[in-house]
């Protein structure tokens, strides 16, 4: 630095700041939000608002753009765009599951080890 005044570019502001870029924000938000409406379940309101097909005529010109679109391209630009992002959310949750159940039966493996160690030190089978 020599002492000199000069302004800033958006760049080197970002840079400096580290804020985070707000549409990756919105994005992740909206993927999370959408594993929320996957896990509610189909007799849900939102879950039938975010994934119901609408009765009656359609407007004339381009269909609008719906949530389901913005996810389906959210999860394309991560990566997952070949896989059905309900069945993905589903697959994820398994997974969840299954690794709470596996940590229960490894803490209560501990636990039955502990009180077994403990009454053989207080029956004296040393």
């Amino acid at each position: 630095m020599t002492g000199e005044w000069r302004k800033l570019h958006n760049e080197e502001l970002n840079d400096l700041y580290s804020s985070p870029n707000i549409v990756r924000v919105i994005k992740s938000r909206r993927m999370r939000w959408a594993g929320h409406v996957v896990r509610m379940g189909e007799r849900r309101g939102v879950y039938m608002v975010l994934v119901g097909k609408h009765e009656g005529k359609r407007p004339l010109g381009r269909p609008r753009r719906r949530w389901e679109d913005n996810i389906k391209e959210d999860h394309q630009e991560v990566g997952c765009g070949g896989m059905d992002w309900i069945l993905l959310y589903y697959i994820i949750l398994y997974y969840i599951i299954l690794y709470y159940i596996i940590l229960y039966y490894i803490v209560l493996y501990y636990i039955i080890l502990y009180y077994t160690l403990i009454y053989y030190y207080y029956n004296n089978y040393y």
